[in-house]
């Protein structure tokens, strides 16, 4: 089971594998990754997608990472996320 923490600047539930905190689009490695993990399914979609949040997930602009609702900035990038 994943554990989340809190970001340091804004207090939003971070996991592990976020580069950037979806609150707030803060680093939370204190460096931005040379490259976005698009790719990869963060512990965070993958716990949203056990409650079958699936059919609510955006694709984030810049990266075409996944993004949950509410989500103001993508956790892979750390780019800022249009209302949803």
């Amino acid at each position: 089971m994943t554990v989340s923490r809190p970001c340091d600047h804004c207090g939003m539930a971070v996991y592990p594998d976020d580069a950037f905190c979806p609150g707030c689009g803060e680093s939370t490695t204190g460096t931005p990754p040379e490259q976005p993990r698009a790719t990869r399914r963060s512990s965070r979609i993958q716990l949203a997608l056990g409650t079958g949040a699936h059919a609510f997930l955006l694709s984030c602009a810049r990266c075409g990472g996944e993004v949950l609702p509410g989500d103001r900035y993508c956790q892979s990038c750390g780019a800022a996320q249009p209302p949803s």
